[in-house]
């Protein structure tokens, strides 16, 4: 099979289950949505630059998909400063479906860098 043709693959897959993880939660059970509603509220300056980060790593995405050099960058950037975002979040409750799908995102992104920096795919960027 050819590598390009994975690679876009993975790329496709992890912009599915971004779409899933989003769309299930509106799945969630009551017991979880009442867990975290007790819990503080996220601050307003996290949302702006979490919706910031989604818009910026959509564009990674597409700029991996047609194998652009800035893609390869700010995709690593954006992995790493999604780790680090998470962490002010705090504690919070999922469901059984969206801890599968996240769990699956992230093997779906370290892929992604394993083809970026460790496959005959790196050649691709220029």
């Amino acid at each position: 099979m050819n590598i390009k043709n994975t690679f876009k693959k993975f790329i496709l897959l992890n912009i599915g289950l971004f779409f899933l993880l989003f769309t299930s939660v509106f799945l969630e059970s009551d017991e979880v949505i009442r867990f975290n509603e007790s819990l503080d509220a996220i601050p307003t300056s996290l949302l702006i630059i979490g919706l910031i980060w989604i818009i910026s790593y959509f564009v990674s995405l597409y700029f991996l998909y047609t194998f652009k050099k800035n893609g390869k960058k700010l995709f690593s950037i954006l992995f790493v400063l999604g780790v680090v975002l998470n962490l002010p979040l705090g504690p919070s409750a999922v469901d059984s479906l969206m801890y599968t799908l996240d769990a699956l995102s992230w093997c779906s992104q370290s892929a992604i860098l394993v083809f970026l920096y460790f496959t005959p795919v790196q050649k691709y960027f220029k």
